[in-house]
C-alpha cells in the first residue's frame, strides 16, 4: 500500500508519493507518479464500455426498456410511439373521435349523406 499525498496545483510536484488535482477547464484531473512520469488516473467507467465518452453515449442512448417518460433516445422512441397509437385509434372510433379512425368514420358517413 501506497500513502498519497494530495497536492492541488497547476504544475507538478517535486515529492513522489503525491496525488497531483490539476485545475483543468471544467474540474480537476487526478494524476500520479507512474514509473518516473505523471499518468492520469482513469475515472471510472460505469457502463462496461471503452471510455468514458462511450458512457456518455450509452447514456444519451438508453435502454429499449426505457418508459416514454425517460429522458433518453429510447425513451422519446417509447414517447413517439405512444403518440402515434393515439393519433391512429381504433376501428372501434366514432366520428367524433379525433383520430384517423374517427375521421375516416366521419368522412364515410359525410359521403352516405350524399348518396
Amino acid at each position: 500500500m501506497i500513502k498519497l499525498t494530495p497536492i492541488i496545483s497547476t504544475v507538478a510536484p517535486t515529492i513522489k508519493n503525491a496525488l497531483w488535482i490539476k485545475p483543468v477547464d471544467g474540474g480537476f484531473c487526478p494524476y500520479i507518479l507512474f514509473g518516473g512520469k505523471w499518468e492520469a488516473l482513469k475515472t471510472a467507467d460505469d457502463n462496461a464500455t471503452s471510455d468514458i465518452a462511450d458512457d456518455k453515449i450509452q447514456d444519451l442512448i438508453g435502454s429499449v426498456q426505457d418508459k416514454k417518460t425517460a429522458n433518453t433516445i429510447n425513451g422519446a422512441k417509447a414517447y413517439a410511439k405512444s403518440q402515434a397509437k393515439s393519433v391512429v385509434g381504433s376501428n372501434s372510433d366514432t366520428a367524433s373521435d379525433m383520430t384517423l379512425h374517427g375521421l375516416k368514420k366521419y368522412i364515410d358517413d359525410k359521403l352516405k349523406e350524399l348518396k
